[in-house]
């Protein structure tokens, strides 16, 4: 059973603009990760940051994008296994998750961060 496992992955790989790090940890019956987008936030973005995170996430349906205090925006999933066993299948559709969220809003991250974009004409970029 997974329920006492702990353990921790940390990878790496790479997207249409770069290679990124997703970690995948076990806790609890619950594959959980998270991947970090490419670039953290200047502090002058971090409010237009924060409101494109929330329209992001208000259309995934699994999963969602977040911001720590130092304006690092990561992307977290997570898996129930609800006592099966982690297989290989688990890791690869999060790692296939983690790319195609990664893909799909980069540009929008990026056009916000640094280039001015409002976070509503951003979040409809993808």
């Amino acid at each position: 059973a997974t329920s006492a496992s702990l353990v921790a992955y940390v990878g790496l790989f790479g997207n249409d603009y770069g290679s990124t790090t997703l970690k995948l940890s076990l806790e609890s019956d619950v594959l959980h990760s998270r991947s970090n987008v490419l670039a953290m936030a200047p502090v002058r973005s971090i409010p237009a940051v924060i409101e494109l995170i929330s329209r992001v996430n208000f259309n995934l349906s699994i999963g969602g994008f977040e911001i720590d205090s130092d304006g690092l925006v990561s992307f977290r999933a997570n898996t129930p296994l609800a006592g099966a066993s982690l297989e290989a299948e688990h890791v690869r559709h999060l790692i296939g998750l983690h790319l195609a969220m990664q893909n799909r809003f980069h540009e929008a991250f990026m056009a916000v961060m640094f280039a001015g974009m409002s976070a509503e004409e951003a979040s409809r970029m993808d």
